[in-house]
């Protein structure tokens, strides 16, 4: 755009309206920026009868964003969880709020609710159904072609998803590993009841992530390799019950009632870089992680805290400052932490005797370690320790 013409009409165009993208656009709103969300498809309406199979430990950083952005008061049915607890046959690691001062280590939320909090805030500046067809990246601007109409923004967010339509369009290299597993998702009754805690249990058959619910019942995320995924996901509601409750130790006693089973595949990924001239990736677009940590949508809240950080006072939010800032605050870091992911996952996956008694030595180790063990939860929760 040369000097002279008109002023692009936004400062930042967001593509992508789930939790990450509606957040982002939340924010520079809340900033006084010009803002435009552009979503496919909206979320359904909010049925409090209904329960989402897609479920969150949101960390206690993640609940303080939204809490900034004024929406955590409108999330229904949050659960707390006040206790973690890692295990397998010969190990164990335990962490309490009340070891780290804290009232809860995190909550479980659905992904529809946190929608439902975030939507009626956006609906004012969002186009919904939206495609964007195309984009020109030039010097001082974006040109964003959305349903046939070309758009001028300083800023291009890219919020769109593991599969990025725009961080392909922009040839940016993605580092992809699949997992030989599938993810089985279920809500279950469990008649030990959860005791507000998140387990994570490492079995043979594959490790097993369970949330509580603030309904009494619990969210499994199994991760199976072929061909147990098949075989299990083929089980009748008994059988699947009855094996589940076998690769728990049966802690969580009976397991009952399964919601319809789901299952997705499991991949590491991770974007070369986070931003190309004034477009800039965020959450899905950028990373995508196992969920045995339960880090991805934290992942995804922190990278847009830290480009509504890096954007704060800045005139023009796609300048080269404000872009260099935000890559280098977040991709080192995210980096990081899908490796340790990564890491656990091989080595908590491990059926062989030598890395198994590693493993256990390690957990042991560590829960007698009371101090590390502190300040490696506070680390990954976000926990702000004095």
């Amino acid at each position: 755009m040369s000097a002279g013409a008109a002023t692009p009409d936004y400062d930042a165009i967001v593509v992508g309206g789930g939790v990450v993208g509606a957040a982002a656009a939340l924010g520079l709103k809340q900033a006084g920026r010009r803002v435009l969300l552009a979503e496919a498809r909206a979320p359904k309406p909010w049925e409090a009868n209904q329960w989402d199979p897609r479920v969150y430990a949101l960390s206690p950083a993640s609940i303080a964003s939204l809490s900034a952005l004024g929406v955590w008061a409108d999330v229904p049915r949050p659960q707390a969880f006040t206790a973690m607890r890692v295990w397998d046959r010969a190990s164990a690691l335990d962490w309490s709020a009340d070891d780290l001062g804290v009232p809860a280590l995190g909550q479980i939320v659905e992904d529809a609710a946190l929608l439902h909090a975030l939507w009626p805030q956006v609906e004012t500046i969002t186009r919904c159904p939206a495609s964007l067809s195309s984009f020109e990246a030039a010097d001082d601007h974006v040109a964003v072609t959305i349903d046939g109409e070309t758009l001028r923004s300083r800023l291009l967010i890219a919020a769109d998803g593991a599969q990025s339509p725009i961080r392909k369009q922009l040839g940016i290299a993605v580092s992809s590993k699949p997992y030989p597993a599938r993810a089985v998702v279920a809500h279950l009754h469990c008649v030990a009841g959860h005791a507000d805690t998140a387990w994570q249990r490492f079995a043979p058959p594959g490790p097993i992530g369970v949330l509580p619910l603030s309904d009494g019942r619990v969210s499994v995320v199994w991760s199976l390799d072929a061909p147990d995924d098949a075989r299990v996901l083929g089980l009748d509601d008994d059988g699947f019950c009855n094996e589940l409750c076998a690769a728990l130790d049966g802690q969580l006693g009976h397991l009952s009632d399964p919601s319809p089973r789901l299952s997705f595949p499991l991949r590491l990924q991770h974007a070369a870089q986070y931003t190309h001239g004034r477009v800039a990736l965020v959450g899905d677009a950028a990373h995508s992680l196992h969920p045995l940590a339960g880090q991805g949508l934290n992942l995804g809240l922190a990278d847009v805290q830290a480009l509504l950080d890096a954007a704060a006072g800045a005139d023009d939010l796609g300048a080269p400052q404000v872009m260099a800032r935000y890559a280098r605050s977040k991709r080192a870091a995210n980096a990081r932490m899908l490796a340790l992911t990564d890491a656990l996952y091989r080595l908590f996956g491990a059926r062989d005797p030598l890395r198994a008694g590693l493993r256990a030595w390690g957990l042991n180790t560590l829960n007698g370690l009371p101090v590390v063990k502190a300040q490696l939860a506070a680390q990954a929760l976000g926990i702000t320790r004095q």
